[in-house]
């Protein structure tokens, strides 16, 4: 488990903020199929880190001229079962994005996208199955947070934050768009 945590803590922490919310199709992530190559010239080279036989470290390269090779991804079996529990996506050597299965149901259940030039958070998206969260951070601190509660993948709560402090929420409570109830907080 200390293994887990100091992966956790490795993945960058500060952020800017970048408004929109994308809808995330948590369904269509299949954590354990980035372990199969989709390119000819993709190659998967795997280690075992903890000593017990099972590979449980991924490098997903892409061949490059002559020997060179490109880091595309670094997937991590965190629990031991052989299932690909922690994805890092990279652009030119710097990670744009991670997805996680932190419950080991084998279902991704949190995104974080990264600006690749400088590596801080843009947004992390969460889901529990039904409901999808969206976290915007603005100079490493929690700017924004939108939640859907009708899974259509739309926001329909915003809680706007300062200073570590909710400064107003708004709630769509008709589902609309149209229909928006705002509470401020002093």
């Amino acid at each position: 488990m200390k293994f887990l945590w100091l992966l956790l803590l490795s993945i960058p922490s500060n952020a800017a903020f970048e408004k929109g919310s994308v809808f995330v199709d948590f369904s269509k992530i299949q954590l354990d199929a980035y372990l199969q190559p989709s390119h000819p010239e993709m190659t998967v080279e795997s280690m075992d880190t903890k000593g017990d036989g099972k590979n449980d470290t991924h490098f997903v390269f892409l061949k490059s001229d002559g020997d060179s090779k490109v880091l595309l991804k670094h997937l991590f079996d965190l629990n031991g079962d052989q299932k690909i529990d922690l994805a890092k996506h990279f652009e030119k050597g710097k990670v744009y994005k991670v997805e996680a299965d932190l419950d080991f149901d084998n279902k991704a259940d949190v995104v974080s996208e990264y600006d690749p030039k400088t590596g801080e958070l843009l947004k992390k998206t969460q889901s529990d199955g039904k409901t999808n969260i969206w976290r915007y951070w603005h100079e490493g601190k929690l700017r924004l947070k939108e939640m859907d509660r009708n899974s259509d993948g739309k926001p329909d709560i915003w809680v706007h934050y300062r200073s570590g402090k909710v400064v107003k929420t708004e709630v769509d409570v008709g589902f609309d768009g149209k229909t928006i109830k705002v509470q401020k907080t002093e």
